[in-house]
């Protein structure tokens, strides 16, 4: 059965919710921000089910930990995802549970996920600029 998963991304957690598509949320877990903990939660998931998160810091090392348990991974622009960003109380299960009912209605603002051998070359990028930065040789 196809789930619509909000999943609030944090430095060291996640909070996850699941929603089917009569509106109820059939699953709610906090999720370590690990690799073995993902992948685990993830693979368990129906590989038809929709993933949604925003575009903060980490997003890359979610969406490239889980892609190959569930194909269909949404990107929520942070700045035009003002059902989050204007509610009146946050908290992390509020906004995962908002991230999965925008999905569900298909309003999530989408933010550009790039290729694989771009990210990559971004990344390469970004690490010579702090090595440059710190004035490494």
């Amino acid at each position: 059965m196809r789930e619509y998963i909000g999943v609030d991304l944090g430095k060291r957690k996640a909070v996850v919710v699941k929603k089917d598509r009569l509106d109820k949320v059939t699953g709610k877990v906090t999720l370590a921000v690990t690799e073995a903990v993902l992948e685990n939660y993830f693979s368990k998931q129906d590989p038809k089910s929709k993933v949604v998160v925003e575009a903060t810091g980490n997003w890359m090392y979610l969406y490239e930990t889980i892609e190959k348990h569930v194909p269909e991974i949404v990107l929520a622009h942070p700045l035009k995802t003002r059902a989050i960003a204007e509610a009146r109380i946050k908290t992390d299960a509020i906004d995962a549970t908002t991230l999965a009912e925008l999905l569900r209605l298909d309003g999530i603002a989408k933010a550009y996920i790039p290729p694989r051998e771009v990210r990559d070359a971004r990344e390469l990028l970004r690490y010579r600029a702090s090595v440059v930065s710190c004035g490494w040789d």
